[in-house]
């Protein structure tokens, strides 16, 4: 008798994951998540239960985790903690791909790296040849994205934007594919930065700067005012975990405060590719010269709400992070762009913290109250739209250079 295939999670994730599958002619009999707004919700035809509805169906079940594979652990703890217990029948979609017979087929080596927060799979990988490549494995929730990850990484290596070289997409099985890149021989900029000047912090912070202006330059889709839609869903829905959420604390209530009382920022604005988590995490240093990596966080949208993550540059070097806001705007930015750069870190920095409190993540909640509490100090309690490590150029010039 064939098992009953559940899929745990009706998010963005879990609907691109019930997408591909219904087209890729996977099977779903229906839907779990834990969120009571989504019970009763249909997605391509199938039902959304709460998780208790998994013990109506024994061993005979097959669930699939279709959430980022590190965050499966606390759907694990989630299905323990209303009495399932077949955990040997729970996979995350990335263990249906076959990667170790790929892997095998198609290269002379392979070394898993363990970097990145989402638990993606990714590897060092050798040809017959001896070409040295990274290989990013993807599965059904990530395989339509990460075919237009590729397609816009072409576009940018013809604009000389510096990235890894996008070689070849493809499909591994009907469950994921991948992305092969070349290999990037450089330091992590991160580890790299404290050891050098301020002077040579903030002059490669000019040059980030100038990259994302010219990422910036690749334009969107014309779908008219999809992003101010989507922002203003994702406020909405901050709001109403603002009364909910029983991880808030002040820090969390000053920022949420912060993102009700500047909805109105969200105005239609034009649009175009964003990195989507540019910072230096996902920076690299070849020969001098930086290397972006990681467009797994691309998206759409206002240009200035790329530097909703520079708060996490500017923890680590504010030199950096100054010479970045100059190399983008070629020196002062316009006095409009820093209440909608405070607007856009408290909105990412309350959207991340959710998205890690909605699966009761302790560990990552304890990480994000922290990251949160020092970007709410970097804007003076959100009082100033200027973060207080900048300078303008004249006074950073005469004091740090």
């Amino acid at each position: 008798m064939d098992k009953i295939t559940v899929f745990f999670g009706a998010g963005e994730k879990g609907r691109l994951a019930i997408g591909h599958a219904k087209s890729n002619q996977i099977d779903i009999d229906c839907i779990i998540d834990a969120d009571p707004v989504t019970w009763g919700a249909e997605y391509h035809g199938i039902e959304v239960y709460r998780p208790e509805h998994l013990l109506d169906f024994g061993e005979n079940v097959e669930v699939i985790i279709t959430t980022y594979p590190a965050f499966a652990r606390y759907i694990l703890m989630q299905l323990a903690d209303i009495g399932f217990v077949h955990m040997e029948n729970v996979l995350i979609c990335a263990e249906k791909i076959g990667v170790g017979k790929f892997l095998e087929e198609r290269f002379s080596t392979s070394q898993s790296i363990d970097k990145g927060g989402t638990g993606n799979r990714k590897y060092e990988v050798t040809t017959a040849d001896k070409r040295r490549l990274f290989l990013h494995v993807v599965d059904i929730t990530q395989y339509k994205r990460t075919e237009t990850v590729f397609m816009i990484m072409r576009q940018a290596t013809a604009l000389g934007i510096p990235i890894p070289y996008p070689e070849e997409f493809g499909k591994i099985s009907k469950w994921g594919g991948y992305l092969l890149l070349s290999w990037i021989e450089g330091e992590d900029l991160i580890d790299t930065l404290p050891n050098l000047t301020q002077k040579e912090q903030y002059a490669l912070g000019l040059k980030a700067g100038g990259i994302l202006r010219k990422i910036h330059s690749i334009p969107a889709p014309d779908v008219p005012d999809e992003w101010t839609i989507r922002s203003y869903e994702k406020a909405e829905n901050i709001k109403h975990y603002h009364k909910e959420s029983l991880y808030f604390t002040e820090v969390e209530r000053k920022l949420v405060d912060h993102i009700a009382e500047n909805i109105h920022l969200l105005s239609k604005r034009s649009e175009c590719f964003l990195q989507g988590d540019y910072h230096l995490g996902n920076m690299m240093l070849q020969n001098g010269k930086i290397i972006i990596v990681d467009f797994d966080g691309f998206r759409y949208g206002v240009p200035w709400s790329d530097f909703s993550r520079i708060t996490w540059s500017a923890q680590k070097s504010p030199c950096f992070a100054t010479g970045q806001i100059h190399g983008y705007f070629n020196g002062k930015p316009p006095a409009e762009a820093w209440p909608l750069i405070a607007f856009y870190a408290a909105l990412d920095a309350i959207n991340f913290f959710l998205n890690v409190a909605t699966i009761n993540a302790s560990d990552m909640v304890r990480k994000r109250l922290m990251i949160n509490a020092e970007i709410l100090g970097q804007f003076d309690d959100m009082r100033s739209s200027v973060p207080v490590w900048y300078f303008p150029p004249e006074q950073f010039t005469s004091l740090f250079i």
